[in-house]
């Protein structure tokens, strides 16, 4: 807020001056009273500064604990455009384990359904599930594929896992107002970052790097997405191969994690503490 300035006139005091040529000695000129002090202005208050918004770092550094038996993942897949979000109908949805090409299971999203899946129960075999669903075969092929990675490896029930489907044309558009480009032989990452209680964090430094190289990375904050993707962050046109990710919010530092970029492909992951 700008300086509240306060302007004072000053009050000049003139002397009085005997007139004619009377030889009697004039009245001494009656003194003028001093005018009144002028009360100082009343301090005016600080507009109250807004309160940091708190996210919760409770798990940061905890211990995973010993996997479940069987693992359930479900979720959601949803288009999402500059207009919003809504349930995408026709997919096929796929569940690997990193480092095998063998899907576990594969699941067919009919057309008419709200877009919710969930996989059949997997076994843990005592270890966390590392994996990542893969989206691909939408509709008639207007959007993109996207492999989609949990923020850290599984060892309980995932439900409400986010799977964003973004078409060809809306992803370009987006690059486009980015100021980036996107071209088939590259692909695409979003990240979605949130603290331990799964709330959005927009506002994070995001450093993604390709070997020695940093990547530019958009907050959807700054897009026309914002109000459809709180907590989202971009990169365009990405050279296929592994990346390495950053993210520190409010002097919290988060694990380092490396994803894997595959051409024509949209690689989607949550970051968490």
């Amino acid at each position: 807020m700008g300086n509240l300035r306060v302007c004072v006139a000053a009050l000049l005091l003139v002397p009085v001056v005997a007139c004619g040529g009377d030889s009697a000695t004039p009245d001494a000129a009656k003194s003028i009273d001093a005018p009144k002090t002028i009360d100082a202005p009343k301090a005016i208050d600080a507009a109250p500064t807004p309160d940091a918004q708190h996210f919760d770092f409770s798990c940061a550094g905890s211990a995973a604990g010993s996997p479940a038996a069987n693992i359930t993942i479900s979720g959601k897949i949803q288009a999402l455009s500059f207009s919003g979000t809504t349930p995408l109908k026709a997919s096929t949805l796929k569940l690997f384990k990193n480092g095998n090409d063998q899907a576990l299971a594969t699941l067919d999203i009919a057309a008419g359904s709200d877009g919710t899946f969930s996989f059949p129960p997997q076994p843990t075999n005592g270890s966390a599930l590392d994996g990542s669903v893969r989206l691909s075969s939408v509709g008639s092929g207007v959007y993109r594929d996207d492999i989609v990675i949990p923020a850290h490896p599984l060892v309980a029930d995932q439900a409400n896992v986010p799977v964003l489907a973004v078409s060809d044309s809306d992803f370009g558009s987006l690059a486009s107002v980015a100021g980036s480009s996107q071209t088939a032989s590259n692909g695409a990452v979003i990240l979605l970052i949130t603290d331990c209680a799964r709330t959005p964090i927009a506002g994070a430094t995001v450093t993604l790097k390709q070997g020695n190289t940093p990547l530019e990375v958009i907050d959807a904050s700054t897009t026309p997405l914002s109000s459809q993707a709180a907590g989202a962050y971009f990169a365009f046109n990405v050279t296929p191969g592994d990346v390495t990710l950053d993210v520190t919010v409010g002097g919290h530092t988060f694990p380092t994690r490396t994803l894997t970029v595959v051409t024509d492909t949209t690689t989607t992951t949550q970051v968490a503490p």
